[in-house]
């Protein structure tokens, strides 16, 4: 068992909670508890003092890199290396990827593209991103992307000031389950999003069987196998969004690896960053955010 709390200020409200619950229930069955904790988190705050005084190993993040923007830090890398993930891979894919997405060649950097996209789709009323995973492994992968473009680019103010309320409303789809609950309101509904669909080329060598008890309800299912059906539904519901009009792109991963979600992700930091210039406002902060925060220490402090 390893306990690794990240705090990027090192006094975030719902961390240290969570942790101390943690701490104090493993504490009973693990006398050597505090070695086997890892705080991540800036050098000299809170948490890296008290850290220290525990023993506690010790993780720095890098000063300038936001929450959002450290998955690359130790934030991303530590958990990913002691889960068994190739970070080296996965830091290839990030490389190997940001050296396209700093080309000076527009038509090279696809970062740049897709940014001036989604501003072209804002522009014209697309208030909504909608990421529609056709991988529930991914559906993480969705909340972080969720995270990245909410807090880089949902500003009150621009970068002169001005008071702009600027976003982009992004929102994470799950197929085929979220196709049952929300594809009624996508295909006829408000016509106010812009939908990335992203699918990843994989192999399932088990196939359904030719005479199972329920193999004459649905024609064409006996002998498939489960990524050829997932298949069928990611061109059907593509197929839906042409004949409906409505914009989207499609995202094609060679694989779900290590690589192409390192890549993915440089990309989509990318992308916001380009975007935010665009729309004239700063990725990089988010000071709305202690609107809560504030209040909510004074509360717990009474």
């Amino acid at each position: 068992i390893l306990v690794n709390i990240v705090s990027k200020s090192g006094n975030t409200t719902e961390s240290i909670a969570n942790f101390e619950l943690l701490y104090q229930a493993l504490s009973q069955r693990f006398p050597d508890i505090s070695s086997r904790v890892v705080a991540t988190t800036d050098l000299d705050s809170a948490l890296w003092k008290e850290g220290t005084r525990c023993g506690f190993g010790m993780l720095a993040i890098p000063a300038p890199v936001g929450g959002r923007f450290s998955i690359f830090s130790a934030v991303g890398i530590f958990p990913l290396l002691v889960a068994g993930i190739d970070v080296e891979e996965f830091c290839r894919g990030g490389k190997e990827m940001f050296e396209q997405v700093t080309a000076s060649d527009r038509d090279a950097n696809c970062a740049r593209r897709s940014a001036e996209e989604l501003f072209i789709m804002q522009r014209s009323g697309c208030s909504i991103l909608n990421l529609f995973y056709f991988h529930p492994e991914l559906e993480s992968l969705g909340k972080w992307e969720r995270q990245l473009i909410a807090e880089s680019l949902g500003k009150e103010k621009d970068q002169k000031g001005k008071v702009v309320h600027a976003g982009i409303t992004p929102i994470v789809s799950v197929a085929s389950a979220d196709l049952h609950s929300m594809a009624q309101l996508y295909f006829g509904g408000p016509r106010d999003k812009f939908t990335m669909l992203i699918s990843a080329h994989h192999d399932f060598s088990e196939k359904l069987p030719a005479n199972g008890p329920l193999s004459g309800l649905v024609p064409g299912l006996s002998g498939k196998s489960p990524a050829e059906i997932m298949d069928a539904i990611y061109q059907g519901v593509s197929a839906a969004y042409q004949a409906h009009a409505l914009p989207y792109c499609e995202v094609t991963f060679p694989a779900i690896s290590s690589y192409t979600l390192g890549a993915y992700i440089e990309w989509r930091m990318a992308t916001v960053i380009y975007l935010a210039k665009l729309m004239n406002v700063n990725p990089f902060d988010q000071p709305n955010v202690e609107d809560y925060k504030s209040v909510t220490r004074k509360i717990l402090a009474k």
